[in-house]
């Protein structure tokens, strides 16, 4: 059960996508035409150039192959320059968050968080963060 080769092309632009078979219909035989398809075969491949069918016309053509434009260049802000107060408050942020939650397991008295503990790792942290 063979069927009737068309060539399929994009909507908007006309440009060739592919080959394909219509159907035929089961009550009349006449091919079922799918929507964006036409029986006229493309013309060969040309370099630098896409197929593109009018179907006002009902003829293929040629047109050129666009190039995209380059991306833009986009601007970045360079970020702000790195002050004393920063650079403490991240050391502080640092500290907090490697040495606090001893303290705090160790005030509500979870097992195995202890003052000493706590102390060995404040003193750890102060030695690695606080220069």
């Amino acid at each position: 059960m063979g069927g009737t080769r068309v060539y399929f092309y994009e909507p908007l632009s006309g440009e060739y996508k592919y080959p394909g078979v219509a159907d035929a219909c089961q009550i009349t035989g006449v091919p079922l035409m799918p929507a964006f398809a036409t029986t006229i075969a493309p013309p060969g491949e040309v370099a630098g150039k896409v197929r593109v069918f009018n179907s006002e016309k009902e003829q293929w053509g040629y047109a050129e192959i666009p190039i995209p434009p380059p991306p833009p260049i986009i601007d970045t802000p360079a970020p702000p320059p790195m002050t004393a107060e920063i650079m403490k408050a991240r050391k502080r942020a640092r500290y907090q968050a490697l040495s606090d939650p001893l303290f705090f397991k160790w005030q509500a008295g979870v097992k195995g968080a202890t003052k000493e503990a706590w102390l060995e790792k404040r003193n750890e942290v102060t030695a690695m963060v606080i220069k």
